[in-house]
């Protein structure tokens, strides 16, 4: 299980992640060993919580803080209820995502502190050592010894004017308007928030050739490092932990974090105005061979990744039956030698219009009452996808094809969840917002991105709606600064305000009759760094 991940670092040079992972294999995957569990488990605790309270009297770090208390709070759990904790901490998948977390990319990710007290993320793994606990414990400043942490109500709230939920280009977009409007943008960018490293997918994208600026392409987690630190070099505080639960329904508006004490706890951070940047997740079909080809052959984005020399002039696959299958195996067509749609069905679900197109090009194949069930390749981190394996639903006969490229195009799951019930949402679970807007059916929660874009789903389309959410959650909060904000008469059936066309051209009208008869007063406070 942890193969793939210490090949890459072994290949990487990384001697001393590799020793890391080979004890967490050896721990893991000998679950009747309980007592080195727990002391391997104690260890790690210690390790990490000595080295937050140095971060903490150090600098006097609030993200510092916020760790700390998380792992106390860990530890207290396992101390209640030891059995249930270890259970969650020896689920391997878990773990698993820990590391690829802290080591994704095959390079090492710093904490953002100040500058002499970068902790690289695999040293404050769950695989560092009593030793390295012990080393941190002597580094420990005296001061760290007389923090406490606050729990519960001790906790100081925060609030901001302005809170972003998300970390991908349209987060990072919208904290660069906003950072630059000084109006101090939070950002939680999540801890693997539904299992996606901070960055969202493009941190699963090898190159990315259509994103503006860089002619010779650019790899997607090195665009989202960039969109971080140009993020923070205006000013946006990011936090690198997950929202859990939002209260919408007023102003300001609460939101409590991960680790949180529980329904009856005062929310970490209030704000006056939530933009909702959380993202879609491509669904996929967790067929064999899909991790290990994964963004090796494996995509769920043709426009992405289409034109990826690995796929030119190839055989490649489409999996799925509605429109979006049939634009991307079209699209396809312009780079593969040859594009087959596998349809579980005896029909395509795509639009009569996009069917006959699609059946009429020359270079695609349909195959109906077609599944895949196994994706083949080479060996090794690096291996490319080969063939793939076809199974007809009607008559169970298998084949062996070849295939080097297969893109899902099976749809996406939009990360709601945490709104729904509070903001109005469509049937397949997106935001929604007016057209050409970001204004969502509450007012002061403004959404961008994927999570309300299920059309086009591109990272610079993304981008594009981050800077409309900016612009707009800072006209909203000038409004509100000035007096001017007016509840909309329109109600959702959650029970929400939304704005329609008509209400909010009849209040444009009033507006303009009252500023007729009242001095005049700005609409909107223009940034004089834009």
């Amino acid at each position: 299980m942890f193969a793939k991940i210490e090949k890459a670092l072994v290949d990487r040079g990384q001697v001393g992640a590799v020793v890391k992972v080979q004890k967490v294999a050896r721990v893991f995957e000998t679950p009747a060993n309980k007592k080195a569990q727990r002391k391997w488990i104690e260890d790690a605790m210690g390790c990490e919580l000595k080295t937050h309270l140095l971060l903490q009297s150090e600098h006097g770090d609030f993200a510092a803080r916020n760790r700390l208390e998380q792992y106390q709070r860990d530890g207290v759990v396992m101390a209640k209820e030891q059995q249930e904790a270890m259970d969650i901490l020896q689920d391997s998948l878990s773990m698993y995502n820990k590391w690829w977390f802290q080591t994704r990319n095959y390079h090492e990710h710093l904490f953002n502190k100040p500058k002499g007290s970068y902790i690289r993320y695999h040293e404050l793994s769950l695989g560092v050592s009593a030793a390295a606990a012990s080393s941190l414990q002597q580094n420990t400043t005296s001061s760290s010894a007389s923090v406490t942490p606050l729990r519960g109500s001790q906790r100081k709230m925060v609030h901001s004017k302005v809170v972003i939920i998300g970390s991908g280009p349209a987060a990072h977009t919208a904290a660069i308007y906003l950072s630059r409007a000084e109006l101090k943008p939070v950002m939680y960018e999540g801890m693997l928030a539904g299992g996606t490293a901070a960055g969202g997918q493009l941190t699963t994208t090898t190159d990315i050739e259509n994103f503006p600026g860089f002619p010779n392409g650019i790899g997607g987690s090195e665009l989202m490092d960039n969109m971080r630190k140009q993020s923070e070099r205006f000013g946006t505080e990011i936090i690198t932990e997950t929202i859990t639960r939002v209260d919408l329904s007023k102003r300001p508006f609460r939101l409590w974090k991960e680790w949180s004490d529980g329904p009856d706890e005062e929310p970490a951070h209030t704000a006056d105005a939530v933009i909702i940047a959380t993202g879609a997740n491509a669904r996929r079909l967790d067929l064999p061979g899909e991790e290990q080809y994964w963004q090796n052959g494996i995509s769920a984005c043709a426009v992405c990744d289409g034109a990826v020399p690995i796929f030119r002039n190839k055989p490649l696959f489409v999996i799925g039956g509605g429109d979006s299958a049939a634009e991307e195996a079209m699209f396809l067509t312009k780079y593969g030698s040859h594009v087959t749609v596998l349809v579980r069905k005896d029909k395509l679900r795509a639009s009569k219009a996009m069917a006959n197109r699609l059946l009429a090009n020359p270079k695609v194949t349909v195959r109906f009452n077609s599944v895949a069930t196994q994706v083949v390749g080479e060996e090794g981190p690096r291996g490319l996808m080969t063939h793939i394996k076809v199974k007809n639903v009607i008559t169970g006969e298998e084949e062996t094809l070849d295939a080097n490229g297969l893109f899902y195009a099976v749809g996406h799951d939009p990360a709601t969840a945490l709104v729904k019930g509070q903001i109005e949402l469509d049937s397949e679970g997106y935001v929604v917002t007016q057209p050409g807007t970001s204004y969502t059916s509450v007012p002061g929660v403004f959404a961008a991105g994927d999570v309300q874009d299920k059309r086009y789903r591109q990272a610079i389309t993304s981008a594009g709606s981050g800077c409309i959410a900016a612009l707009e959650a800072e006209k909203f909060l000038a409004e509100e600064e000035a007096g001017e904000g007016e509840e909309p008469a329109v109600k959702t059936e959650v029970g929400h305000s939304r704005i329609e066309p008509a209400v909010a051209e009849q209040n444009a009208e009033s507006a303009a009759q009252k500023k007729d008869n009242t001095p005049a007063t700005a609409e909107y406070k223009q940034n004089p760094l834009l």
